[in-house]
């Protein structure tokens, strides 16, 4: 037996076949499917899923894009207001105008789009403004 000062013991819980295969790639790029990933997904489509796929992608429907909009700003209300961290600095900040202007902002959104979307889009929208605004009055009442 050789004389060496350390031994490596490799903790890792990675079967061997694994090992290979991700060590060329970071964390971030085995969890999700890159852009090769979709391609290949792509590969076995349809022509017509094709199409449709890529008319979403590069022509969202307007309702649909709306909603992410509406579903946007309530995340920044909800920084604003305190409640959620800011993810850029991971500190926890208020600023009540910046939180008023996203729901209200938000509710003009969604008053505008409810009449184009399904009945159960139209319940969640409805109670995410109402959720906002209720703990928005609730802050406002603090000392």
């Amino acid at each position: 037996m050789e004389d060496r000062p350390y031994e490596v013991i490799d903790k890792r819980k990675v079967k061997p076949d694994e090992a290979d295969a991700s060590s060329d790639a970071s964390p971030t790029e085995t969890q999700q499917p890159g852009p090769d990933a979709q391609a290949a997904e792509a590969g076995s489509m349809s022509e017509e899923e094709r199409q449709r796929l890529l008319k979403e992608v590069l022509a969202p429907d307007l309702h649909v894009l709306i909603v992410g909009m509406v579903e946007r700003l309530a995340e920044q209300a909800w920084m604003h207001m305190g409640f959620v961290a800011n993810p850029a600095t991971g500190s926890v900040e208020k600023d009540l105008t910046r939180a008023k202007l996203a729901i209200d902002c938000a509710r003009a959104l969604t008053d505008n789009v409810l009449p184009h979307i399904p009945e159960e889009d139209r319940r969640e929208l409805r109670n995410l403004i109402s959720n906002l605004q209720i703990n928005f009055v609730r802050l406002m009442a603090q000392p």
